[in-house]
């Protein structure tokens, strides 16, 4: 008598333990790294809020693409194109959720940085030179 599971499939070089093809593994692995990269960006308080929403789109804009091409390739199986409409969906919402922000994020990066340029520049420059010329 076999002791072999006969309601497990068996195993193959092109399939992992979940059943999902190794395209897939990878598109997820690298889709999800570059939205923690990305996240981790906005996360950032530097003041830097606009140039740092600008690079977490970008990444998020890379993640969509690589998802949609599996969406639009025509030899993969339904399930897998609906994983990918639904991971692309949440990435068009990610998208639609920072993206109206630019503007006021812009804004504030340009006052942040006008009041550090400010505050490293003396308030009497010619105090100062006096001060250090006569030491």
């Amino acid at each position: 008598m076999s002791t072999d599971n006969p309601y497990q499939s068996p195993a193959t070089a092109s399939h992992n333990r979940i059943g999902l093809p190794p395209l897939i593994v990878w598109r997820s692995i690298v889709s999800g790294a570059l939205l923690f990269v990305g996240v981790c960006f906005l996360l950032q308080m530097n003041g830097q809020t606009f140039t740092n929403a600008l690079i977490f789109l970008a990444l998020c804009g890379i993640s969509l693409l690589i998802w949609t091409s599996l969406l639009v390739a025509p030899n993969h199986q339904l399930d897998r194109r609906r994983l990918a409409f639904y991971v692309i969906l949440g990435h068009v919402a990610l998208i639609v959720a920072i993206a109206p922000n630019l503007p006021g994020q812009y804004r504030f990066q340009q006052k942040f940085n006008a009041a550090m340029e400010s505050s490293r520049q003396p308030a009497n420059p010619k105090a100062i030179d006096n001060e250090t010329r006569y030491r």
